[in-house]
C-alpha cells in the first residue's frame, strides 16, 4: 500500500510535536516552572535602641548569589513559641501586614525595621517577648517560580538595655555600652581545637574598625596562647593608642609593647583584687586560681590567671578566664553580694570543669542573673553545658551575642 506524501508528512509533524512536548514537561529541572529561588543565609537579629516596638529590631543577612531569581525579600518576625510551625507555607499565606518587603538590589543587607512592623501573627512588635527572625526568598515568577525559606536567626528579646556582649572566639568577648567598650581575651593566637574567629573580626578589632571601634581597654586573663596574641595585642595598642593594656605580669613580659601609660602593670596574690578605671569604665582586677587540667599539669600555682569584673552601661559582668570553678576560688572574693549581671566561665570537659559541684559554688558564691557559657573545644555540643547549666547561655559560634 502506497502512502501518500500528505499522510507521511502529517505523521512526521505528529511525531516532532509529541517529542517537543515531552521535553517541555514538568520533568526537566531547567524550565521555569521547577526552578527553585535560593534561601537567604546568615540571618541575624539585634536589639539595636529602646523604643519598645519594631525600630528596635535590626535585621542582617546575606544576599543570595543569583538575585536574577527573586523578585524581593520578606523579613518575617516569628514569636519563639510560635517558630516551631512557622514553614514555608505559613509564610507564603501570610498577609502583607505579618512582614517587611526589602528590594533586590545586588547588597547585602542590615535592615532596620519600623516602628509599627507586626510579628508573623499580626501582632505589633514589644519587649519582653521572644523573636526570631525568617527570611523569604520570593521567586520572581520567570526564572524561578518555587519560594525558599531561610534558617531561623538567633533569638532576642528587646529590653531597655545598651549593653551588649559580643562573642568574639574560644575565650573572647568585644563588650559595649553603644560609646565605649572593653576587649576580653579577644585577640588569640593557637586556637586548634577551639571555636575560631569569624573571618575579618580579627583585622578590625586591631584597627578599632567598626563595628569593634572605642574600646577603651584590652584585656588578657593569662599566658596561654589560646587567649592572646602578642603580635595581634601590639597591633591592636598601635592602632588604638587611647586604650589601656591590663594583663598578668606573666602576660606582660611576653613582649607586650605600647605607648606611654598604656600597659597597666598590676602584680596581684591569690584572692587579692586592684581597681582600675579606663575611660570612666570600673575595671576591678581579681586573681583567681587556674584549673589544673586532667594530664595533672599544675596550672594553679604556676600559671597566672586574673578574673575582671568591669560596670559598664549600668551593668556588672565578670570575666573569669580559665579559673577553676571552685569553692577554694570564689568563697573569699565577696562577689555574691555585688549584684553581678553576667558571669563568663570557661565551659570545657578537661579538668573536670562541667560538673554539678563547679556550678553549684559559682550559684553559692556569685550567683548572677545569667551564666555565660564559652571557651568550649570546638567538638563539644552547647548541650553538654546546658545539662550542667540549664538557664546558660552558650558561646560556641563567632559573633554570637546577648544585650543584658
Amino acid at each position: 500500500m502506497r502512502i501518500t506524501k500528505t499522510v507521511w508528512l502529517t505523521a512526521l509533524i505528529v511525531m516532532l510535536l509529541a517529542s517537543f512536548l515531552t521535553n517541555c514537561s514538568g520533568d526537566d529541572p531547567e524550565t521555569p516552572g521547577n526552578v527553585d529561588a535560593p534561601a537567604v543565609q546568615g540571618v541575624s537579629i539585634d536589639d539595636i535602641t529602646n523604643n519598645g516596638n519594631g525600630s528596635d529590631i535590626e535585621v542582617s543577612f546575606s544576599k543570595v548569589d543569583d538575585e536574577t531569581l527573586l523578585e524581593e525579600y520578606r523579613i518575617f518576625v516569628v514569636r519563639s513559641d510560635a517558630a516551631s510551625s512557622f514553614d514555608l507555607a505559613a509564610a507564603e499565606s501570610s498577609g502583607s501586614d505579618a512582614y517587611t518587603s526589602v528590594p533586590v538590589d545586588g547588597q547585602d543587607k542590615k535592615i532596620t525595621l519600623g516602628a509599627t512592623a507586626k510579628d508573623s501573627g499580626g501582632r505589633l512588635i514589644e519587649e519582653s517577648v521572644d523573636y526570631l527572625v525568617f527570611v523569604l526568598s520570593v521567586a520572581d515568577g520567570v526564572n524561578a517560580t518555587n519560594n525558599a525559606l531561610s534558617s531561623s536567626s538567633n533569638q532576642i528579646s528587646l529590653r531597655q538595655t545598651t549593653v551588649k556582649i559580643t562573642y568574639i572566639g574560644n575565650d573572647g568577648v568585644y563588650i559595649s555600652d553603644g560609646e565605649k567598650a572593653v576587649i576580653i581575651d579577644a585577640l588569640p593566637g593557637n586556637l586548634d581545637g577551639w571555636v575560631p574567629v569569624a573571618d575579618g573580626v580579627r583585622i578590625a578589632l586591631e584597627r578599632g574598625d567598626s563595628p569593634f571601634g572605642n574600646v577603651k581597654a584590652c584585656m588578657v586573663t593569662h599566658a596561654h596562647g589560646d587567649h592572646y596574641s602578642t603580635s595581634s595585642v601590639n597591633g591592636f595598642l598601635i592602632s588604638n593608642p587611647s586604650s589601656i593594656f591590663l594583663g598578668t605580669p606573666q602576660v606582660v613580659n611576653s613582649g607586650i609593647s605600647g605607648g606611654a601609660g598604656q600597659i597597666q602593670s598590676l602584680s596581684l596574690d591569690l584572692d587579692s583584687e586592684e581597681e582600675v578605671i579606663a575611660d570612666g569604665i570600673s575595671i576591678r582586677v581579681i586573681r583567681i586560681r587556674h584549673f589544673n587540667p586532667q594530664s595533672g599539669q599544675d596550672f594553679s600555682s604556676t600559671t597566672e590567671n586574673y578574673a575582671y569584673l568591669l560596670e559598664l552601661g549600668g551593668k556588672k559582668i565578670l570575666h573569669t578566664g580559665d579559673g577553676d570553678m571552685s569553692v577554694a576560688n570564689f568563697e573569699n572574693l565577696g562577689l555574691k553580694d555585688q549584684g553581678i549581671d553576667a558571669v563568663l566561665i570557661p565551659t570545657f570537659h578537661f579538668g573536670n570543669q562541667l560538673q554539678t559541684s563547679k556550678r553549684d559554688a559559682l550559684l553559692e558564691h556569685i550567683d548572677p542573673t545569667y551564666i555565660i557559657g564559652l571557651h568550649l573545644e570546638s567538638a563539644t555540643p552547647a548541650s553538654d553545658v546546658t545539662a550542667i547549666y540549664p538557664d546558660a547561655i552558650v558561646f560556641n559560634q563567632s559573633l554570637q551575642f546577648i544585650r543584658l
